[in-house]
């Protein structure tokens, strides 16, 4: 069934139309409003209410006076643009374009990402297993450019959203297929520079703008591949780049009952790996609480089954658990 959602507009001192909002987060990504916002929502500073034609996860923008959101038919995939009236909360108009219906997180949704908008156009962006799809709309609803580009691939589903960099629409195409990093022409909608990425999984990440005092501004994105990476908005090229996120790590906790646990997480599937005294086996209460720690209550659950100096293993479900004694430890490894 289709879900129907309301979007609503907070009142504020000064004029709805005095300060743009055109990205997701706001002016580069700070999420920082020059408006007093009320800390809470309630009636009394609720200007109005409009049920929009569908659902969709990804937040409004902000031009003038209207309002840009995109939404998504879960049933059959179609995604809508939608603009708004900001002081009445009128829809002004929506545009439908087919998509295909696949499969996503269940918290995620067919439309998660925030447009981005500057006084001349609206730009939307969605992807399937098909395209990613790009739409740059007129602040009226008009259709000015649509280019389909290549399959986005990966279970989640998606959510990036793009920005406006002087003349260039950029967008962050991390996924576990082909990857790269994307500036188009934001007024034709054709490809200035891509670059290509070894990503290996579907992130979201929205790029900022930032200029540090020896060299000149530069486009920041994040991934959990590559990390932090400062690229060159004129041309695309890497400028530098800092793995930061650790893609291997292994973490060492104490139950309450003082026996140790290790927990490992792996590069592409989490893998789940206990040191284990021998005193768990008979406590089951240390036993869940080092499950719940670790998120993996199936595997405790083994160790309530006796672990001998040799080595053993068991299904589980679906995974392989791998045991064998250790200077008297138990290590277990779960395989996904």
């Amino acid at each position: 069934m289709l879900t129907r959602l309301s979007i609503s507009f907070i009142i504020i001192g000064c004029s709805l139309s005095a300060e743009n909002w055109p990205r997701f987060r706001g002016p580069n990504g700070t999420g920082i409003s020059n408006s007093e916002i009320p800390i809470k929502w309630t009636d009394s500073n609720t200007k109005w209410k409009t049920i929009l034609p569908a659902t969709g996860h990804g937040s409004p923008v902000l031009w003038g006076g209207s309002i840009f959101l995109l939404c998504a038919d879960e049933e059959k995939g179609a995604r809508i643009a939608v603009g708004a009236n900001a002081k009445t909360g009128k829809i002004l108009w929506s545009k439908k374009f087919a998509a295909t219906k696949h499969k996503h997180h269940k918290q995620n949704s067919f439309a998660s990402s925030t447009p981005a908008t500057d006084s001349e156009h609206v730009y939307f962006s969605w992807g399937t297993p098909k395209n990613l799809t790009l739409v740059a709309m007129t602040h009226d609803g008009q259709v000015a450019w649509k280019k389909d580009l290549n399959p986005v691939k990966g279970g989640h589903g998606f959510g990036a959203s793009p920005i406006i960099y002087k003349n260039l629409l950029v967008i962050n195409n991390d996924q576990d297929g082909e990857s790269s990093l994307l500036a188009l022409d934001k007024s034709t909608g054709k490809i200035i520079w891509e670059t290509a990425r070894d990503s290996k999984r579907l992130t979201y990440s929205t790029p900022i703008t930032y200029s540090a005092s020896d060299r000149g501004e530069e486009l920041i994105f994040t991934n959990w591949t590559h990390g932090i990476t400062g690229i060159n908005p004129v041309n695309g090229k890497v400028n530098w780049e800092n793995s930061v996120f650790n893609q291997s790590s292994s973490h060492l906790f104490y139950s309450s009952a003082g026996l140790p646990i290790l927990i490992y997480a792996g590069r592409f599937l989490p893998i789940a790996v206990f040191l284990l005294h021998e005193r768990f086996r008979r406590n089951p209460s240390a036993q869940e609480e080092a499950a719940t720690l670790a998120g993996v209550p199936l595997l405790m659950r083994i160790f309530r089954y006796h672990v001998g100096p040799h080595k053993a293993s068991w299904l589980l479900g679906s995974a392989l658990v791998l045991a064998f004694s250790v200077r008297e430890l138990d290590l277990a490894i779960l395989l996904p």
